[in-house]
């Protein structure tokens, strides 16, 4: 599957559509607006996993953000592709260069790699501390939301680099 299609998946149908409903339930179990007494322990096996594999899946996709974003990329189909080697490779290195630049992706892609690691702190946090008290679950599902949101903003970010989207 090509990058923007696993980033779509990954965004869309495993965070938007499984991680965040999970998360909102716990919220309203822990307010006492559902009842599920086994919830609890069930989010922090079920949906604790998923979440870890969820930032494994997206360091993945922002190991290969750079060559498969681009736009160097052109030069591998045509006509671009028909260029003479030598052309062709100084062309590509310089717009892979200054696209680099411009569209500032190593601050995005640290700031991505920065929201899975507030992630996984809290994940690990929440496995160490599966059977505390009330209170400390509530703490770390608003402190997983905050940090799943702020992940959800940066991968949704990456799909706004030109040539695809606007730079912001």
């Amino acid at each position: 599957m090509q990058w923007s299609g696993r980033r779509a998946e990954l965004s869309h149908d495993l965070l938007k559509n499984r991680i965040f409903p999970g998360i909102f339930k716990l919220g309203k179990v822990l307010h006492g607006e559902v009842e599920d007494s086994n919830f609890v322990t069930h989010f922090a096996v079920i949906n604790i996993e998923e979440i870890e594999r969820l930032c494994i899946e997206l360091e993945l996709l922002s190991n290969g953000a750079e060559y498969a974003l681009s736009p160097s990329r052109y030069f591998e189909i045509p006509p671009l592709s028909g260029l003479d080697k030598e052309s062709k490779d100084r062309f590509a290195q310089a717009i892979h260069a200054n696209w680099v630049g411009q569209a500032k992706l190593q601050v995005r892609l640290c700031r991505l790699n920065e929201s899975l690691s507030g992630v996984r702190a809290i994940t690990s946090m929440w496995r160490d501390e599966a059977k505390s008290d009330l209170l400390q679950v509530t703490i770390n599902a608003a402190l997983l939301l905050q940090e799943l949101r702020r992940l959800s903003s940066e991968v949704s970010d990456l799909a706004s680099l030109p040539p695809y989207g606007r730079a912001k």
